[in-house]
């Protein structure tokens, strides 16, 4: 995740009760990892905000100062803390957060899952999606406000799951959580007779998928527990992190497509719709 000395959290905020425990997951995060919180807030590109003269901010500094104040007291209503800064922007929801993450050099970016209803848990909206797929930087979707003490970590061995267990390492370390190492192992579906038949084989799968998990847990720099499940992906970790008590589950950014839904792959999304608990995508190419 290239957590730097003193990180910069960007949260995104549409001044709901939504978006409340992504303001305060982040300033509980930031203080863990001596870090800052800049609030980014964006005024998108759309008939109801022309209409409403909200694009006035781009001519009228004493407008813009106003929405920056509401943005700064919001977050400080939230956290009971001032922001390290604050970043208002007109544009897109997924173009403004982006220059905002670059803009500050941001090594995380946060989010409600959506900032409407009082369904934010299970209702996902589609800019989180858009942006999950396609993350500036890696992304949270909190689900709750608290600081994760359980953080696991998806792998299917693969590059991008590599950058996905370096992440969650160096987060669990600069916060001080507990770090579990998952793998996947999907079986097809049999009958009992028949998996009588394959027992040794199924033996021998999962004994390799211990041995791969090993390795690729080795040199994370913190302790880690591993665990080899079996089922559906999707399933099987939505499991694992209700069971366990996870707060934080790392999932490594896959798809090669175009198509944007398959940039991010169908587990992460599958995922992202279930918020078993907080997601943490981690782009593909992450600094380490």
């Amino acid at each position: 995740m290239g957590m730097n000395d003193t990180p910069n959290i960007v949260v995104a905020t549409d001044l709901s009760e939504g978006a409340v425990p992504a303001a305060r997951w982040a300033a509980t995060v930031a203080a863990a990892m001596g870090g800052h919180v800049v609030v980014a807030h964006i005024v998108e590109i759309s008939l109801k905000s022309w209409l409403g003269a909200r694009y006035d901010i781009l001519v009228d500094a004493e407008k813009r100062a106003a929405l920056e104040g509401k943005v700064r007291d919001w977050y400080q209503q939230a956290t009971g803390e001032a922001p390290a800064a604050v970043d208002v922007r007109v544009n897109t929801c997924f173009n403004g957060l982006s220059e905002a993450v670059s803009a500050h050099g941001a090594s995380l970016l946060v989010m409600a899952p959506t900032g409407k209803g009082a369904i934010a848990r299970v209702v996902v909206g589609s800019r989180v999606q858009d942006l999950a797929s396609r993350p500036p930087c890696p992304l949270v979707v909190v689900a709750s406000a608290e600081r994760p003490k359980r953080v696991a970590v998806a792998t299917d061995f693969s590059p991008a799951a590599g950058q996905a267990i370096t992440a969650a390492a160096g987060l669990a370390h600069r916060v001080g959580a507990e770090l579990f190492v998952t793998h996947v192992a999907e079986v097809p579906d049999l009958p009992a007779f028949e998996e009588d038949l394959f027992a040794d084989s199924f033996e021998a799968f999962f004994q390799e998928a211990t041995e791969s998990l090993k390795t690729a847990t080795e040199g994370v720099g913190v302790t880690a527990q591993q665990v080899v499940l079996k089922g559906r992906a999707e399933v099987a970790l939505d499991d694992f992190a209700q069971q366990h008590s996870i707060d934080l589950l790392v999932l490594g950014q896959t798809g090669h497509d175009s198509v944007l839904g398959d940039l991010l792959g169908s587990v992460p999304r599958s995922l992202i719709g279930r918020m078993p608990c907080s997601i943490l995508v981690v782009p593909t190419g992450a600094e380490k």
